[in-house]
């Protein structure tokens, strides 16, 4: 009732609604609310083809952010790259990505890894769906959750918080 008040209200005032999602019956809530966007998609679950027609018929957009998970599978087998990528190196601040690489190298990560690691399973059913929207002939935009950062790192601005896990630079 609430997701579909803020969809109402939004179409009402002309704005477009992007909307998170990571299961078909989001997806399928979405797309019956008449969002603009959908983020993420269906990570768990197969889109069926019906639900992908309406997102092409009601010209909605699919973000699929494949690059989040490719990065926390990535993260998951104790690969600091995803840290190391040109945009990264752009927008991350130089603290932040140092104490994340050293968060997931250290002995503390290994059951964060273990929760993270559960995205590599979702990866291939999230491209297939991708896979089918495009040929579907849905809007495909690119995009990320810069958001999704590892589990205790939380930040206020550009500085790191230091109660939180992550070293505190002047």
């Amino acid at each position: 009732a609430i997701y579909r008040a803020i969809a109402d209200a939004a179409r009402e005032a002309k704005l477009p609604l992007s909307t998170h999602t990571s299961t078909v019956a989001d997806v399928a809530e979405a797309v019956d609310a008449g969002t603009s966007s959908v983020e993420h998609g269906a990570m768990s679950g197969e889109l069926p083809d019906a639900l992908i027609s309406k997102m092409k018929e009601k010209g909605i957009a699919y973000t699929p952010t494949l690059s989040v998970m490719d990065s926390m599978k990535a993260i998951a087998d104790l690969k600091t790259e995803p840290f190391e990528r040109t945009l990264v190196l752009q927008v991350g601040p130089a603290p932040m990505l140092a104490s994340s690489k050293a968060l997931i190298l250290s002995p503390k990560f290994g059951p964060m890894a273990m929760g993270l690691g559960q995205m590599a399973k979702y990866l291939d059913t999230a491209r297939r769906n991708l896979t089918r929207a495009h040929q579907a002939g849905v809007i495909i935009v690119a995009g990320t959750a810069i958001c999704l950062l590892p589990a205790g790192l939380r930040f206020s601005g550009r500085k790191p918080d230091a109660a939180a896990g992550a070293e505190a630079t002047a």
